[in-house]
Formats: C-alpha cells, sequence, structure tokens
C-alpha cells in the first residue's frame, strides 16, 4: 500500500498497479556478485528460476536443475556453507565430539549415516572425527550420491558407501549383521512414506 501497489477495499485489498522489480535474474546476479551471505541459496534461486516455467510445466525436469552438470555443485554448498547448513551441521559435529569424549579408549565407534545424500553434514562429522580410524558408512537411496560421496570422502580411513532405501529392510539391501553405535539421520527421515515405520 504504501507503495501504490494496493489500496484498501473494505475488509480487504484491491491491486492497483503491477509490482515490478525489473529483471529478477539479473537482480540475483547483482547480490550473487556483491558476495553477500546467502550466495549458495540464492545461486539456485537464480538457476532454478530462471526455468520455473518450464519446471512446473513440465518441458524441464526439475531434478536436472538441481542436480545435473555444475548445478549439483551449487547443491553441494547449499547443504555445507549456506548459514543455515553451517549451524545444523556445526551443532551435529559438537554432539559427535561430545560422543567421542566419553567413548571408551580402545573401543571403535562404528557410525552409520542415513540418507546422507550430498555429504553436507557428512563433512563436518567426518571432521569430529579427523586423527581417528572410524567405520563410517555413508548411505542413500541415489546411487549417483552414494558415488559422489565415494568420490569426495574414500581418502578418510574407514569411510565406505552404500545405497540404502531406509524404508526397507536393511537386511535385504546387504547390511545383515551390521551393527552401529551411532546413527545420523539429517534432515532425512521425514521425507519417508511412513515416519512411524521408517
Amino acid at each position: 500500500a504504501e507503495d501504490g501497489v494496493l489500496e484498501s477495499a473494505g475488509d480487504g485489498w484491491k491491486v492497483v498497479r503491477a509490482f515490478t522489480l525489473g529483471d529478477p535474474s539479473l537482480r540475483g546476479r547483482e547480490i550473487l556478485d556483491s558476495g553477500t551471505s546467502g550466495a549458495a541459496e540464492l545461486d539456485l534461486i537464480v538457476r532454478c528460476g530462471d526455468r520455473l516455467a518450464e519446471a512446473l510445466s513440465g518441458v524441464a525436469d526439475p531434478l536436472d536443475l538441481l542436480y545435473r552438470g555444475d548445478a549439483f555443485a551449487s547443491v553441494v554448498r547449499l547443504y555445507s556453507e549456506s548459514v543455515t547448513a553451517r549451524v545444523f551441521n556445526g551443532l551435529v559435529k559438537e554432539a559427535v565430539r561430545e560422543v567421542l569424549r566419553d567413548w571408551p579408549p580402545g573401543r571403535r565407534l562404528r557410525v552409520l549415516e542415513i540418507g546422507a545424500g550430498t555429504g553436507g553434514t557428512t563433512g563436518y562429522v567426518l571432521e569430529a572425527l579427523a586423527g581417528r580410524e572410524v567405520p563410517y558408512l555413508f548411505t542413500d537411496i541415489s546411487p549417483a550420491f552414494v558415488q559422489a560421496a565415494r568420490e569426495r570422502f574414500q581418502h578418510n580411513p574407514g569411510f565406505r558407501s552404500h545405497v540404502l532405501d531406509i524404508e526397507k529392510d536393511p537386511a535385504s539391501q546387504g547390511l545383515t549383521g551390521c551393527q552401529f553405535d551411532l546413527v545420523i539421520a539429517a534432515n532425512v527421515l521425514h521425507a519417508t512414506g511412513d515416519l512411524a515405520d521408517t
């Protein structure tokens, strides 16, 4: 209303002129070039926003916009470098350090990460485990994420990656007899069909 876009109309509002910001892609790129925080989020907004109509109409595959080519690097940055990712992953890292403080000397800590995706949380947890040979099993439902994690984290002693659909019996997916001391499921279980069953 202050900018003259809306006008009071009884107990509601009436649009009196178009609200425009100019070219949103150009504005997004200006913000990115300014070096402001939120670059990971903004990069994806610009990338996907430019092709939103195509994604909504089915002309473009939304998953391709997020995960194909250099877009994948943007998603990795989002889940590891964005402000919220740094806060939440930092909390997970501190929780793992706290577990290690009280862990019995000489006993190996066996870690399972479920739905690890791009490895945003994984990187933080592996920092907390640095200097220790810890059996770490990175799992995700996506073979592409599992392969990318294998390439990114294979230098960590004890690191393995495996495809796992947590909505199905892990034993039927090659994890018969596996035992873990610490299970990490960051931002994933809510995406399953039945949270209680999962």
